[in-house]
């Protein structure tokens, strides 16, 4: 792990994407999704590799099958037009048509996810205040 994402871990208490979203939110953000990428799963309970559009606490496709939890998703495959990246391209101009995102911010310390760019400012900010925050804790004892 990275120093950055221990203090992620550690400080602010963010974990996954999911987390960094719900922590923006509760700090200001507006509540709007971020677009996740769901690996390939084999076996039994096989999943396609998929970019998901995630509210957190809410469904972004009402219509979704039970095992895509309520998320818009648009599958990956190594066939055709759907290759990861036109699906990303896809996914980024659904939610920013449906939601009015217009920045979004690559994360890749938490699994590969795109936030709002007004998510991933709050988070880093409040971080920089914490760090600064225990450095002078530290110099005090």
């Amino acid at each position: 792990m990275s120093k950055l994402s221990d203090d992620l871990r550690n400080m602010l208490k963010i974990f996954n994407s999911y987390s960094w979203m719900t922590y923006a939110v509760e700090h200001g953000a507006k509540d709007v999704p971020f677009i996740s990428f769901r690996p390939i799963q084999h076996g039994r309970g096989y999943r396609s590799a998929a970019w998901q559009v995630i509210l957190p606490g809410r469904r972004t496709d009402t219509e979704a099958a039970w095992y895509d939890n309520g998320h818009k998703t648009f599958i990956v495959s190594d066939f055709g037009d759907r290759t990861k990246e036109n699906q990303l391209a896809a996914a980024l101009t659904w939610a920013s048509e449906r939601y009015g995102v217009t920045d979004w911010v690559r994360l890749t310390l938490l699994g590969t996810a795109y936030v709002p760019c007004e998510a991933h400012v709050i988070v880093m900010t409040d971080l920089k205040a914490a760090r600064k925050a225990a450095t002078a804790s530290v110099k005090e004892d």
